[in-house]
């Protein structure tokens, strides 16, 4: 993962709270490792700056690529990290009267 930190400098890409650099970086991370999930999210929180930000920008890019679990060489969301949520409380399932569809 050190790669994907030195190669960010180079382009003088940022994972700061800047908010201008941020979207190059979690575009160039996304697009980096795009079929690898773990490695996408890892690189972000190793890079520093705005951890949380980067790497759910990152992680849902990826994950809507990769999907859960691996397939070939194509490393998804680990099904240990989704075992490993917490369950939705059951009202954010319930709808409420005004919004019926």
């Amino acid at each position: 993962m050190k790669r994907a930190v030195r190669q960010t400098n180079c382009c003088r890409l940022s994972s700061r709270t800047w908010s201008m650099g941020s979207p190059p970086f979690t575009l160039w991370v996304a697009a980096t490792y795009l079929e690898d999930y773990p490695r996408a999210v890892t690189a972000c929180v190793e890079a520093g700056g705005d951890v949380d930000t980067t790497a759910a920008i990152v992680g849902g890019i990826v994950a809507a690529h990769t999907g859960a679990g691996d397939c070939g060489s194509v490393h998804g969301v680990p099904r240990e990290w989704l075992d490993a949520c917490e369950s939705l409380p059951a009202w954010a399932f319930e709808r409420s009267a005004g919004n019926e569809r």
